[in-house]
C-alpha cells in the first residue's frame, strides 16, 4: 500500500498488526527526516518491507514516478499530507493558502488521477473536525478538509472505493500533542481530548465502508454542555454547544 505522507503516524503499525507486509511511502523527506530510521526498523521488526520515495503527493509528476519506483502493486492509499499556517484570515496570505489547501486539494486529486484505473482495496482520507467546527485561524484548513468530506461522494458517484476520517485533538499522537499550548486551548473548551486508541479503533470501520452511495465516516469526540468560562474563546464555544447532549462517548457520525 502507499501512504502520504506522515511516517510517524500509529496507523501504519496498526496496518502491520492486521496483515500488512509492504508498506510504500510518499515523503518529501525521502526517509531521512528524524523518525524515519526508527520506524522502518521498527516495522521491520514486526515482519514489514518498508519503502520511502522522496516526493511531493502535490507534484503529479512525483505521484506518477511513485508508481513505477514502488517495488510492489499498490493495494490500498491512505493520505495523511498535513501543513498548517495558521492566522487570522485577513492576514492570511495567498502562499498561507496555498502552502495548506495544496497537499489536501491538490494532493488528494493527484493521488485520485494516478490511481482511479487501479483496483484498490481502499482510498483513505486523513481530514480534521476543523472542516466542520470553526477553529481560529484555520480558514484555510477548514476548507481544504472540507474539499476531502466532498471528495469521498465525487469517488463514490464514480463507483470508486473511498472513506474519510475527520480527526479530533489528540493527546498522544499528531500534531495538537506536540504543542503545548494548542493542546491547552484544547483543554479550556468543552473537547474531550482523544487518545492514539480511539483513532485506530475506527480505523478497521472506515476500510471496510469504501463503497458506500454516500459514506463520510467522522471522528468526532466527546462535545459536551461545557462549564461557564470566561474570555472569548471559551464564550465562542459555549453558544455553540450549549443544548448539546452530555457525552464522552466516541461519536461515528455517518451520512
Amino acid at each position: 500500500m502507499v501512504i502520504s505522507n506522515d511516517p510517524r503516524a500509529k496507523g501504519p503499525m496498526w496496518m502491520v498488526d492486521h496483515g500488512a507486509r509492504h508498506l510504500t511511502y510518499l515523503s518529501r523527506s525521502g526517509g531521512t527526516g528524524v523518525h524515519d530510521e526508527a520506524l522502518v526498523t521498527e516495522l521491520a521488526a514486526a515482519g514489514c518491507v518498508v519503502q520511502i520515495i522522496a516526493g511531493s503527493v502535490t507534484n503529479l509528476a512525483d505521484v506518477r514516478k511513485f508508481t513505477t519506483q514502488a517495488t510492489m502493486p499498490i493495494a490500498g492509499v491512505a493520505q495523511m499530507s498535513m501543513v498548517l499556517r495558521d492566522s487570522g484570515f485577513p492576514q492570511m496570505t495567498h502562499e498561507d493558502w496555498m502552502d495548506v489547501a495544496s497537499p489536501k486539494v491538490q494532493g488528494t486529486w493527484n493521488l485520485h488521477e494516478t490511481f482511479k484505473y487501479h483496483a484498490l482495496d481502499f482510498f483513505l482520507l486523513f481530514s480534521s473536525f476543523s472542516g466542520l467546527v470553526r477553529q481560529w485561524g484555520q480558514a484555510n484548513y477548514a476548507s481544504a478538509n472540507t474539499f476531502l468530506d466532498a471528495f469521498v461522494q465525487f469517488r463514490h458517484a464514480a463507483g470508486l472505493p473511498t472513506s474519510v476520517l475527520d480527526i479530533g485533538a489528540m493527546a498522544d499522537v499528531g500534531y495538537v500533542s506536540q504543542n503545548a499550548g494548542v493542546m491547552e486551548q484544547f483543554r479550556a473548551t468543552a473537547v474531550h481530548i482523544l487518545r492514539g486508541q480511539d483513532l485506530l479503533d475506527v480505523l478497521t470501520l472506515s476500510i471496510q465502508q469504501q463503497s458506500q452511495p454516500v459514506s463520510r465516516g467522522k471522528l468526532l469526540d466527546g462535545y459536551v454542555k461545557p462549564l461557564a468560562r470566561k474570555g472569548s474563546f471559551a464564550t465562542c464555544y459555549e453558544a455553540r454547544l450549549s443544548g448539546t447532549k452530555q457525552t464522552y462517548a466516541l461519536k461515528i457520525l455517518k451520512s
